[in-house]
C-alpha cells in the first residue's frame, strides 16, 4: 500500500493524530496502522491515555517508558530515526506487564514537539471485551485528536449480554435499553456507538468520526457488519465520515467502505 492509497482510504492528512475509542481490537487496529503508515515512509508514536500491554517488539520496534519531557522527547527523536515507529508510556507496572500512558495535555505537548508525522492513542480501555459502553470517566480522548475511530468488536453480535462480552454492562444497558441475558443485537451497538453518552463521548467538537467493525473474516459476521453499518448510515445524521467492515490485522485496502454522508 503507498501513502495516497492509506490516505483516501481513511481520509488523512500528512500529518496529525488518531485516538481509537471503544472494544473490540483496538490495541491490534493502533499498531496495525502504526506498521502501515510506517511502511509508507511516515513516523510513527503510538501511545494510550489509559494503559496497554507492554508492547511487543513484533507490534512496535521500540519502546520509551519516561513521565520526565526532557529524557522522553530526546529518546522518542533518536529511536524514530533508527526504526520509523516508537511506541511510548509514562510508567511500567511491571507486575501487570503493561504501561501507563499519558494525559491529554502531554500529548498535545508531544504534537506540538512535531516529534512524529502521526500520534495514534489508544484512549479508552475494555478489559479485553468486544464491546463496551464508557464510565463517566472514560474515554480520555486528546484534544488535538484528528480522527476518532470508535471500534466494535462483532463476534459479540447475537452472544447472550453478560460481562464475558460487554465491559460495564450497567453502562450498556442504560443506553441501549438491553436486558441481562438477551441476545446482544446490531441495533445495540449502534446504539452504544451513536449516544451522547456512548463510546464516542467527550469527543472534540471538529474531530472527524469513523466507526471500524472489526472480526469480520467470515461470511455471516460480515453479513452482520454489514447490518451495523446501514444502521449507522441511517441513523448518524452527520455525525460520521465512514464505517469500515474488516478485521483489524488487514490492510485497510481491504475493509469494506460504506460512506455516512457527512
Amino acid at each position: 500500500m503507498d501513502w495516497d492509497c492509506l490516505k483516501k482510504v481513511m481520509l488523512l492528512e500528512d500529518r496529525g493524530v488518531i485516538s481509537l475509542v471503544g472494544a473490540g481490537g483496538k490495541t491490534t487496529l493502533m499498531f496495525s496502522l502504526a506498521k502501515q503508515m510506517k511502511d509508507c515512509g511516515k513516523t510513527v508514536l503510538t501511545t494510550t491515555t489509559t494503559r496497554i500491554f507492554m508492547p511487543a517488539v513484533s507490534q512496535s520496534p521500540a519502546t520509551v517508558v519516561s513521565e520526565a519531557p526532557e529524557a522522553l522527547l530526546p529518546e522518542i527523536k533518536r529511536l524514530l530515526k533508527l526504526y520509523g515507529h516508537v511506541s511510548a508510556g509514562a510508567a511500567h507496572l511491571k507486575e501487570h506487564g503493561k504501561i501507563t500512558g499519558f494525559s491529554p495535555e502531554m500529548i498535545a505537548r508531544l504534537w506540538r514537539s512535531a516529534i512524529a508525522d502521526w500520534i495514534l492513542v489508544e484512549a479508552d480501555g475494555a478489559a479485553g471485551r468486544p464491546l463496551k459502553a464508557p464510565a463517566s470517566h472514560e474515554p480520555v480522548i486528546p484534544a488535538v485528536t484528528d480522527h476518532l475511530v470508535a471500534v466494535a468488536g462483532l463476534r459479540a453480535i447475537g452472544r447472550p449480554f453478560d460481562e464475558r462480552h460487554v465491559f460495564r454492562t450497567g453502562r450498556y444497558a442504560a443506553i441501549t435499553g438491553l436486558s441481562s441475558g438477551e441476545p446482544i443485537t446490531a441495533s445495540s451497538v449502534t446504539a452504544a456507538i451513536l449516544h451522547p453518552e456512548g463510546i464516542m463521548k467527550g469527543a472534540p467538537s471538529e474531530v472527524q468520526r469513523f466507526v471500524f467493525l472489526n472480526k469480520a473474516q467470515r461470511e455471516d459476521l460480515h453479513k452482520t457488519g454489514e447490518e451495523v453499518a446501514a444502521q449507522l448510515q441511517q441513523r448518524c445524521r452527520g455525525k460520521l465520515k465512514r464505517v469500515f467492515i474488516g478485521s483489524a490485522e488487514e490492510d485497510p485496502t481491504q475493509w469494506k467502505c460504506v460512506n455516512t454522508g457527512s
